[in-house]
């Protein structure tokens, strides 16, 4: 297993990029009714890890709220029937499931996504809660597929309690998916990659310990995937650079009062370092 540090950080080139197309689209799917605060985090955090467009699919009644939070992403609906289609080849990229709900729409998006979609798909939040609900969805997951669960969404994954899984997080997470990469999200977030590579960080601290954190995770990561990077490297550099993120913040404004907006506006200290 790989001890992630600095050394191990190559991020994407920037040669070449001329225009916002070149640098990495993302797609967001997500935003229930009173949760498009999940989404706004995934998209600035996107944005701030260096990809070029974010579009965002989300309940029609966080269309106000979210272009106020986020006026640089595109937004469009879930009942728009044709989008979901046009984003998902538009996109280089999705992250599904962030503020998302567990109802039967939310779990027809999500296959539609693992049915249609070839591109790399990170899925987090409720994203991971239908999966748990539906054996006939986690049959459809595929090596392009990165599940982001902390330790209570791995349990109900799994069946296992959270006790069991501390035991040996890394055994669980190739007993379950074999196929596909995870990131076991704790106070030391271990991570397997389909291909086998396996992977360790320790670079965050408390300060991660509030609401929203997971969010800018998945907005980096899909960022990361969505600028070209490989999942083997995606996953752990997202991950390490999440974690340097949180100590910025910590260091700056103490970690008990770090708040998921505070990790996003370190990113680009963190980058500035690489």
């Amino acid at each position: 297993m790989i001890n992630i540090n600095d050394s191990f950080i190559r991020l994407p080139s920037r040669e070449g990029i001329t225009n916002k197309g070149d640098a990495g689209k993302v797609l967001i799917i997500g935003g229930d009714v009173g949760m498009c605060g999940a989404v706004a985090f995934v998209c600035e955090s996107a944005y701030r890890m260096g990809c070029g467009l974010v579009r965002a699919i989300v309940h029609p009644e966080n269309r106000i709220p979210l272009q106020t939070l986020i006026p640089e992403a595109v937004l469009g609906f879930w009942n728009d029937e044709g989008l979901l289609e046009t984003s998902l080849e538009w996109a280089d990229a999705v992250v599904v499931g962030v503020g998302f709900g567990v109802g039967e729409v939310q779990k027809k998006l999500l296959k539609r996504v693992l049915t249609e979609c070839r591109k790399p798909i990170v899925i987090d939040a409720d994203g991971l809660n239908i999966l748990s609900k539906s054996r006939a969805l986690l049959s459809r997951l595929t090596e392009s597929c990165v599940l982001t669960p902390h330790l209570v969404e791995l349990s109900r994954l799994t069946g296992l309690s959270v006790d069991e899984i501390k035991k040996d997080t890394l055994g669980v997470i190739k007993k379950s998916f074999p196929t596909v990469s995870v990131a076991a999200k704790s106070d030391v977030t271990v991570m397997r990659i389909a291909n086998g590579e396996e992977y360790i960080s320790a670079s965050g601290n408390s300060s991660l310990s509030t609401g929203g954190t997971g969010d800018v995770l998945s907005g980096m990561l899909g960022s990361l995937l969505a600028q070209g990077m490989p999942i083997d490297s995606a996953l752990p550099t997202a991950v390490y650079l999440h974690g340097k993120a949180g100590v910025k913040a910590g260091e700056r404004l103490g970690e008990r009062c770090v708040i998921a907006r505070d990790v996003i506006a370190s990113i680009f200290e963190v980058l500035k370092d690489f």
